[in-house]
């Protein structure tokens, strides 16, 4: 009698190990080398090639633990718990689990989800998923004992960051940006810090990250608009964008990034340490394989973060010297000036980005304390030097706006460039704030008030002398054909007389100038 067929026994493997695969394969292996290695048939990895976009997509956002790729039909209602989830466990507050199903199904119901019940099952589910534990009341006391009273990072950190060479140390840092930014619109927005959203449409929150020899990943770019100009515009533009409500960076943005830099950093091979500021914004991600997360207490942020250092502000000198110049070539060529479009801003970030000589991004780790050895050649003074001559020529083509042209933004270039240094990059999101995310901002649930106050589209610069002439001469032919030809005379005697009063305070202003 014939022994039957084993059958061959099928073998789950979880989607860690399939992402784990397809990062070997695209570093170069071969596929019997990866067979090998992760003990698994030759189709079973062709199968994993087939379905890779989905495999990393669900690495991304599901457990790195879970086996198969599943579409759950709660998953925005599972989103949006796990991101309030975070805000919460970030301000400390005790989390239970009757208050996180009472949590969903008040998202359920702002969703218009119906047939969820938020059971114990479910709510084991979405543990398992994300990996989430919840404190006690004595870790909550201990964690907001710690944030009062933390360890000296000056300190902790180089320990911290002694297992990586400093190729591999990046510093990532947000910025709020006030990108419309015309003349007479902008100097009342000195001294704004929106930390209620305000002025969300004129205003991005932009992430700069880079190593301190000059390795600089792209920039991430956060507005308002969900479709800013044309989508392929900014396509186009070798820059990272994101929508959201209030301009800000939160954490399930945070977290959708994070995990692309883990896969860019997986794809060659190189753990990296990535220092960002400790908020609210930035929960701690599990899964990560190549990016491990040093958080700064924000008390020390600006004293310990290597973009603080100078990073920023060169860019953004650069950035608004290069937005002053588009003005001054349209006032020559249209004779007007017109908002800035985000993409055309994009743009712009990303030639001052890449205009940063390396020199001040190792002055700048050098002066966070990171930087020791082999950089006693790099004048501290370097950067600053740069940032003057750049300086120096935002301030000559802001007198040029304002002599030539009209325009006068009534700021120095350096208040120009700090006008929006207070901004804040994140706050306390409203459950319709997180609504909107998990949904990619495409529902308006939007109860704010628009922000004032409202930008004109353009600015129409000062008319010649001529085209004023020329106006009053055609005024003077209508009135020989208006039965208050009488009246339009007279009023045409009083414009000319303003405009030539005008006409002697513009000439003598510009002999000053000459003397």
């Amino acid at each position: 009698m014939e022994a039957s067929p084993s059958k061959r026994i099928h073998k789950e493997v979880s989607l860690q190990t399939k992402y784990m695969a397809l990062l070997e394969l695209e570093s170069g292996k071969t596929n019997k080398e990866v067979c090998l290695m992760f003990e698994v048939p030759s189709n079973t990895i062709s199968t994993w090639k087939k379905n890779k976009s989905k495999i990393f997509e669900a690495f991304r956002n599901g457990s790195p633990a879970s086996k198969r790729l599943r579409v759950d039909k709660f998953d925005q209602i599972n989103k949006a718990v796990l991101q309030w989830f975070h805000q919460m466990q970030l301000d400390n507050v005790i989390i239970n689990r009757p208050l996180v199903r009472e949590k969903a199904l008040s998202f359920a119901k702002e969703m218009g989800v119906e047939n969820f019940h938020a059971s114990n099952g479910w709510l084991e589910k979405w543990k398992k998923r994300y990996n989430v534990s919840f404190k006690t009341a004595s870790e909550a006391a201990k964690a907001e004992t710690d944030g009062i009273m933390p360890p000296s990072i000056e300190a902790t950190l180089p320990m911290l960051l002694s297992r990586y060479t400093l190729k591999e140390i990046f510093n990532a840092k947000e910025f709020g940006l006030f990108y419309q930014c015309l003349p007479g619109t902008i100097s009342h927005l000195a001294e704004e810090n929106c930390a209620d959203g305000k002025h969300s449409s004129s205003r991005l929150t932009v992430v700069a990250v880079a190593n301190a020899f000059g390795e600089r990943m792209e920039i991430f770019v956060i507005g308002k608009p969900a479709n800013p100009s044309s989508s392929e515009d900014v396509k186009n533009i070798p820059c990272r964008y994101r929508s959201q409500r209030k301009s800000w960076m939160d954490s399930s943005l945070f977290e959708e990034w994070v995990r692309e830099l883990d896969t860019k950093f997986g794809e060659s091979g190189r753990k990296v340490a990535l220092i960002v500021s400790d908020s609210s914004a930035h929960p701690d991600i599990d899964g990560l394989q190549w990016v491990e997360l040093i958080f700064v207490p924000p008390k020390t942020d600006s004293m310990t973060q290597p973009m603080d250092q100078g990073i920023v502000k060169y860019l953004k000198t650069k950035f608004r010297s290069l937005q002053v110049k588009k003005q001054i070539l349209d006032c020559e060529k249209f004779n007007e000036l017109s908002k800035f479009s985000i993409p055309a801003i994009m743009a712009m970030l990303l030639q001052a980005w890449h205009s940063i000589p390396f020199q001040t991004f190792t002055s700048s780790f050098k002066k966070a304390g990171l930087v020791i050895e082999a950089t006693e050649r790099i004048s501290n003074d370097h950067d600053d030097e740069f940032v003057i001559t750049i300086l120096n020529e935002l301030e000559a083509n802001l007198l040029l706006l304002k002599e030539k042209f009209g325009l006068d933004y009534k700021l120095s270039a350096e208040q120009l460039i700090n006008i929006d240094s207070q901004v804040s990059v994140t706050g306390t999101l409203s459950d319709a704030d997180i609504i909107a995310g998990v949904y990619g901002n495409s529902v308006d649930l939007s109860d704010d008030e628009p922000d004032q106050p409202q930008l004109e589209e353009k600015i129409v610069l000062r008319p010649s002398k001529n085209s004023v002439s020329n106006a009053i001469k055609t005024l003077e032919d209508y009135s020989v054909f208006s039965k208050f030809g009488t009246d339009i005379i007279t009023a045409l005697k009083q414009i000319q007389r303003a405009v030539d009063l005008d006409n002697q305070l513009i000439n003598s202003g510009s002999k000053k100038i000459e003397e």
